[in-house]
């Protein structure tokens, strides 16, 4: 990697000592001081570099990097003509030229170092917002999405964990189990001890919402009074996990819900057990 690097530079480097001395010709035969026309081919072929790497950095948003792309073509074609007309005799060694060039030709010339200065500023100021864009963040936006989760005390397994492959160990009828609260649409404020330790709606898994209410509904059936331990157990995930959920569930008023569910089974339970 750093042989291509090498290499690539110094192919740069050539390319732009052949381009300097033509443009520094066509400066001076628009009349700049020598040390003017010593400078601004680096802003000419500069720009050119510039324009390829936000191009390369501005991927992936179409319009920028349709822009950069654009802006090194436009320079590219400049610094080529200037080249072709110092290659044709057009514009000789010291700025010399048959005549007073036309008046396109120096509106031209005396555009580039203008145009380094616009469109180099424009680039710098997409790339600078690409790579804004690019920070992840909250939904609240205070920061990236590690660091707000550590603030929360939230394990992120349980925040944004892929689908559950834990199966139940038996099949709860949906019918025998009313869910007493739906989820929610958006986040909403917890109104208990554990709030520190859990996180919004919004950010809870789906599945694990949904095998914790299977798992509350196991345990009402069975005649468990519901509790976190037992959630666990029957979730068969981890603390974080189970924490996340019990606390979501509880605030959705379901525990509650299967107690009393616990309750008036206890009873047909006592009696199937009985001799």
């Amino acid at each position: 990697m750093a042989l291509l690097t090498s290499a690539v530079a110094t192919i740069v480097l050539i390319g732009f000592l052949g381009s300097y001395g033509p443009l520094r010709d066509a400066f001076l035969a628009i009349h700049q001081s020598p040390a003017a026309a010593s400078r601004d081919p680096w802003a000419v072929d500069g720009l050119i570099a510039v324009a390829t790497a936000a191009a390369i950095w501005l991927k992936n948003k179409a319009a920028a990097h349709r822009y950069a792309v654009t802006v090194g073509a436009i320079t590219t074609a400049a610094s080529l003509l200037l080249n072709f007309l110092h290659g044709c005799g057009v514009i000789r060694a010291g700025g010399q030229t048959n005549g007073p060039l036309h008046p396109v030709l120096v509106l031209i010339i005396t555009s580039l170092p203008v145009g380094a200065i616009g469109f180099g500023s424009h680039l710098l100021i997409a790339c600078v917002r690409n790579f804004r864009s690019r920070i992840p963040r909250t939904a609240d936006g205070s920061g990236t999405a590690a660091i707000g989760q550590r603030n929360r005390g939230t394990d992120p397994k349980a925040l944004h964990s892929g689908p559950v492959d834990h199966t139940l160990d038996r099949a709860v009828p949906t019918s025998r189990f009313h869910i007493a609260a739906l989820v929610p649409d958006g986040p909403r404020a917890y109104r208990s001890p554990d709030q520190s330790r859990t996180a919004s709606v919004a950010e809870l898994d789906p599945a694990l919402v949904e095998l914790g209410r299977k798992a509350l509904a196991g345990l009402a059936e069975d005649g468990v009074p519901p509790t976190r331990d037992a959630l666990r157990a029957r979730m068969g995930v981890g603390n974080g996990k189970a924490s996340a959920v019990w606390t979501y569930l509880r605030a959705a008023g379901e525990p509650e819900h299967a107690d009393r569910i616990s309750e008036r089974a206890a009873p047909v339970l006592s009696d199937q057990l009985a001799p």
